[in-house]
């Protein structure tokens, strides 16, 4: 509960923005906490801050070239743990579900995408979300709305030791 609480706790207090647009270039920065574990391995979290530029394709369907900076811990028991930094790099295809009807907007997207070349874990990642922007301000030519997230990511581990890791994370950040 305290790993849960702590990781929850550096998503809250990391930047994390996401500039977002009816039709044409946009780009999305924000923060990932991946805590809970949906196959056993309870000893597992990571953090990841990422910067996704992107294009609307119109006012339901986006595209982006997601690129994540990771940060995974490993609880070895006794106080000691396992500090593992790492990348990613995928592409991100999503769709608004909800439009702005005063209460903001929902989307879903899908990814997939590799880790970069850290020797201690490779893997590739499958990551299905939903964002929740949040309309604090109706009627405002001022896009910028805080957003809320939950998805599941899968990472599925080759060439190391180490497990597949399936579990839920939680994001948040601010919309422009």
């Amino acid at each position: 509960m305290k790993k849960l609480l702590f990781v929850l706790a550096l998503s809250l207090f990391s930047i994390s923005f996401s500039l977002a647009q009816e039709k044409g270039f946009f780009i999305d920065l924000a923060t990932r906490a991946e805590t809970i574990s949906l196959n056993g391995h309870k000893e597992y979290a990571s953090l990841n801050i990422s910067f996704a530029p992107g294009y609307a394709f119109n006012s339901r369907l986006f595209a982006r070239a997601q690129f994540d900076g990771v940060i995974a811990t490993w609880d070895r028991g006794r106080n000691a743990r396992t500090y593992i930094p790492n990348g990613t790099i995928g592409p991100s295809i999503g769709y608004y579900i909800m439009k702005d009807k005063g209460y903001g907007v929902i989307d879903i997207s899908a990814s997939v995408g590799h880790s970069l070349a850290v020797k201690e874990w490779r893997y590739v990642y499958y990551d299905l979300g939903f964002n929740w922007g949040i309309n604090l301000n109706p009627g405002s030519k001022l896009k910028s709305r805080p957003f809320l997230g939950v998805g599941i990511r899968y990472n599925d581990t080759y060439r190391s030791n180490l497990d597949d890791y399936l579990n839920i994370y939680v994001q948040f950040g601010f919309r422009f």
